[in-house]
């Protein structure tokens, strides 16, 4: 079952009055689709608003980790759309590309959900090197495991007084 969605549905209210009517995608089995960016950009303009400490910390090691490889010769785009979803960080220098997919842990569940955006995004990318970035390292069996997949590790050091959600 399809059901279609407005821009002040998915925003409660966080956009522009004009728009709010606009008919901007559809709900199916329980995913949202956007039909246009303008959908797109006010309905992660509203859940960043809402950010949890998670999505908060997680872009804080997106951009320290973005601003470490520019400092190294890396020209890095960040939140590359794809239609499977958002590549944290683009990484290319002298010809070779990185995907690099952060997040706030390297538990299990965390490493296997990156895993799968990995293998997702390097359909739009191929050849590109994958990466999985966390804070944390992650163990044995989850670096084995990603391995198999080609995947390399990133720790991203944080430093004390870091803004994050001790």
């Amino acid at each position: 079952m399809q059901v279609d969605v407005t821009l002040n549905q998915i925003t409660q209210g966080n956009c522009p009055s004009a728009l709010g009517d606009m008919g901007v995608g559809y709900i199916e089995n329980g995913i949202f689709v956007t039909d246009n960016s303008v959908a797109r950009y006010y309905y992660e303009l509203f859940h960043n608003s809402q950010g949890s400490q998670k999505g908060k910390r997680e872009a804080i090691l997106r951009d320290k980790l973005s601003g470490e490889l520019n400092k190294n010769g890396w020209i890095t785009s960040m939140e590359e759309y794809t239609s499977q979803g958002y590549i944290d960080i683009v990484a290319t220098r002298q010809g070779e590309k990185r995907l690099i997919e952060v997040k706030v842990s390297s538990d299990s569940h965390t490493a296997a959900h990156a895993l799968g955006q990995l293998l997702f995004y390097s359909h739009f990318h191929p050849g590109s090197s994958l990466w999985f970035a966390a804070p944390s390292h992650p163990d044995l069996t989850i670096l084995s495991i990603l391995d198999q997949y080609n995947i390399s590790f990133i720790h991203i050091v944080e430093l004390k007084g870091q803004d994050n959600d001790n």
